[in-house]
């Protein structure tokens, strides 16, 4: 029997198995899927609550202030202190401000008796980074008014805010430079289902591999090579744990290259070949059929954790 003749026979006993086309069916459905499936728009929106105790022209001014400056911190408004603790204790807010009547006029002349105070809990993570945006933006609010008070020349007021909102809204000082040419947005696109696809055929890979010794084991226990050479019995190993590896070497590529593209494929390709090598020298070792029905379950438990384990790294 010829090279070819034997490849036949080797691929119409592999896909006899029910347990080899059940592998592959099952690759194949991830991977369709997972690219089918239509993908979700995360928003990073961190939502931080404030209560003004009175309402200003200096509230009105920093929630304009909020709505200007694109940050990831979504500040918005309620409307008493047990709102501002609700909305903190359910998680629905990251953190909340509570910001106490006269403030304002209180931060312009450098009285100390009116805190803001900010409310969090144990498992918020961000507190101090938007407290600095928040104070970042009250003094934008109130720097104008507080060089008046500083410079007390009355007189030149109006001139001196003028130009204090000159240098904060103008470019002479800073100058900010989009590089995303729009294109920046606060939503990503995301998967419903994160599939270790690679990972997957692999480890099918290596059980198709010992599938195949299997297989060959089992012929040989019943005699069919009993009249053969040793270098024939070789030659028919090789064959057997390469028609189990091939059709889920192609498959797990195609998979792959239609996930990721090629950039996977050599490594596919050479991870195939090192496992048909281990094979065979695996096979120098198991030269029985009922040792490598009890190996296998423990290859495939183990790749399993692995895969896991991968996963979650």
């Amino acid at each position: 029997m010829n090279i070819f003749n034997r490849l036949t026979v080797f691929y119409k006993r592999i896909f006899s198995k029910k347990t080899y086309l059940i592998m592959l069916i099952v690759l194949i459905v991830l991977t369709v899927t997972y690219k089918l499936l239509p993908a979700q728009k995360k928003t990073a929106d961190i939502k931080v609550a404030i209560y003004h105790q009175e309402n200003s022209y200096y509230s009105d001014a920093l929630y304009e202030c909020f709505s200007d400056n694109n940050t990831l911190y979504n500040f918005y408004p309620v409307n008493s202190m047990e709102e501002l603790t609700s909305e903190v204790k359910s998680g629905k807010a990251e953190c909340g401000f509570y910001i106490p009547k006269d403030f304002y006029i209180n931060y312009i002349k450098g009285i100390k008796d009116t805190p803001i105070i900010l409310y969090d809990t144990p498992s918020a993570s961000l507190s101090s980074a938007i407290c600095e945006t928040l104070f970042s933006l009250i003094l934008t609010v109130c720097s104008p008014e507080i060089l008046t008070v500083a410079v007390d020349a009355t007189e030149h007021n109006d001139e001196l805010i003028s130009r204090m909102k000159g240098y904060i809204q103008g470019d002479e000082i800073f100058h900010i430079e989009s590089l995303s040419d729009g294109s920046f947005s606060l939503e990503e696109e995301t998967y419903h289902l994160d599939i270790p696809v690679y990972e997957i055929g692999i480890t099918l890979i290596t059980f198709s591999a010992l599938l195949g010794l299997l297989i060959y084991l089992q012929d040989l226990e019943k005699g069919i090579y009993v009249s053969l050479e040793s270098k024939a019995l070789a030659s028919i190993k090789c064959i057997s744990i390469f028609t189990a590896i091939s059709p889920m070497l192609f498959i797990t590529m195609v998979c792959n290259i239609i996930l990721s593209g090629t950039s996977a494929v050599l490594n596919i390709l050479t991870v195939g070949l090192i496992v048909l090598v281990a094979t065979l020298l695996l096979s120098l070792i198991i030269r029985k059929s009922t040792l490598l029905n009890k190996v296998l379950p423990l290859v495939m438990l183990i790749s399993t954790v692995v895969i896991f384990v991968s996963g979650l790294i």
